[in-house]
């Protein structure tokens, strides 16, 4: 029994030893004014510089694209560009979004997504966004952005 935890004890730790976690914080970035959220992601999803690695790749890379202002309802949304397959979390001013829309990258092969979430009607000033994601495989990366941004 002994040896089975001392075992369970050492590969635990090595995966957590192996495991990638990259912060990194990102510049302040301006708000884009649109009429249309999504026809604007689809024209840039073609132009977003994904490159494959294998299909089903870990979460490798993911950089905020872009913050967006509805025009006509005044939502505020941030485009995640993720390469790889993972969770996806994000935050505004540290509170949980759970409205977002996925729109994959990549043909035939999809090997990445664009991901906008909608932070909703902010009130003027500034405000943080952050993602976070971890791989759906190994080795299980986790990868966090965060940006900061004034509401005009």
């Amino acid at each position: 029994m002994k040896k089975i935890t001392r075992l369970i004890t050492v590969v635990l730790a090595l995966c957590m030893a192996f495991s990638t976690v990259a912060f990194a914080a990102e510049p302040e970035m301006s708000v884009t004014e649109v009429s249309d959220i999504q026809t604007y992601v689809s024209e840039i999803a073609g132009e977003v510089g994904i490159e494959p690695r294998d299909a089903a790749p870990p979460i490798t890379d993911a950089d905020i694209i872009d913050i967006l202002q509805d025009t006509d309802t005044g939502e505020i949304y941030v485009v995640v560009e993720v390469v790889g397959y993972g969770s996806k979390y994000g935050y505004i001013d540290g509170i949980s979004i759970n409205n977002y829309t996925i729109t994959p990258v990549g043909s035939p092969i999809v090997t990445g997504f664009i991901y906008i979430f909608n932070c909703g009607v902010l009130s003027s000033g500034s405000h943080t966004f952050r993602y976070s994601g971890t791989s759906y495989n190994r080795p299980w990366n986790t990868v966090n952005r965060q940006i900061t941004f004034n509401v005009p």
